[in-house]
């Protein structure tokens, strides 16, 4: 198995965790590595064109998952019916 110099580490997942648990949400069901990776790659949230967002989970990632179901970078979502709607939605569009 290939191992990637930007490995998440257990601080960061541990925070993963911590604010899935505390904030009642879930996280992408692809798992966290891949988004630390590109996270401790670039710095900050690949998916913030702003480059402002330094810290996963970003401060503004709570009511992004109120407001639209999941944060910006979709690691974090309200739940997973959610994730399953969007998902579908997605697939759809792609067939399309």
């Amino acid at each position: 198995m290939k191992t990637s110099k930007y490995r998440p580490t257990a601080k960061q997942e541990k925070e993963v965790l911590e604010f899935a648990d505390t904030n009642k949400c879930v996280i992408h069901p692809g798992g966290w590595a891949y988004y630390l990776e590109g996270f401790n790659e670039f710095g900050h949230c690949v998916c913030d064109k702003t480059k402002t967002r330094v810290h996963c989970p970003c401060n503004e990632a709570r009511q992004e998952i109120a407001e639209k179901g999941h944060c910006l970078c979709h690691l974090y979502w309200r739940d997973y019916e959610t994730y399953m709607v969007a998902k579908h939605i997605k697939e759809g569009q792609e067939r399309s």
